[in-house]
């Protein structure tokens, strides 16, 4: 593991990190791609230390799962049982079936910057989960880096240096992910951070 990578496993430093190239990204996430409706149930695969929670509205109920203890032990204390927002559930561990079990259908599925740490065979383990864990109206949202052919030198430079080794193009992910649904439409987007980089965006639904 890197010295930067090591940096980024602390949930302090990752979120600063976060807030210094992204600034507030993910109220845009929620507000304009999530867009969750009064009590809706929202699992967020890769959760990280919870940084989107602050950005939900209190009526939803939310599930976080990381691989990261750090990261979900900060989760923990910033946000379950806080008064005033969302009720919170996180859990360090690997989503997969046994773990869905335990859980009604969720609204939303959502998996922030998750994608392009996969490869083809383990993104297509989160889409059937996803798929599984889903009501039959829910939706999953996923947010990544992307490669496109016309996007500027400086993007892609910052996308090489990114810590997720399989960043796809953006015909690439929609590829992927219609296999296993049925409508999946996506936008890309240049201005979500503070410099210049690309990001897709994708709902899937069944």
């Amino acid at each position: 593991m890197t010295v930067c990578s090591r940096l980024l496993a602390t949930p302090g430093f990752y979120s600063m990190i976060q807030y210094l190239l992204a600034g507030r990204y993910q109220e845009r996430y929620v507000q304009d791609f999530i867009k969750p409706a009064m009590g809706a149930r929202i699992l967020d695969v890769g959760c990280g230390p919870g940084d989107i929670v602050a950005y939900l509205p209190a009526t939803v109920e939310y599930v976080g799962f990381d691989m990261n203890d750090k990261y979900i032990q900060t989760a923990k204390r910033r946000f379950e049982g806080r008064e005033g927002g969302p009720k919170c559930r996180f859990f360090r561990g690997l989503v997969n079936d046994a773990a869905i079990y335990n859980f009604d259908a969720f609204d939303i599925v959502t998996a922030n910057s998750v994608l392009h740490h996969l490869t083809d065979n383990e993104a297509g383990v989160l889409f059937e989960l996803a798929k599984k864990a889903l009501r039959p109206s829910g939706r999953l949202i996923t947010l990544d880096p992307c490669y496109l052919e016309d996007q500027s030198r400086i993007a892609r430079f910052l996308l090489s240096w990114d810590r997720g080794r399989h960043i796809r193009t953006d015909v690439r992910y929609r590829a992927l992910a219609s296999e296993y649904f049925t409508r999946v439409t996506s936008s890309v987007l240049h201005d979500l951070l503070r410099v210049p980089y690309t990001n897709i965006i994708t709902e899937c639904t069944k």
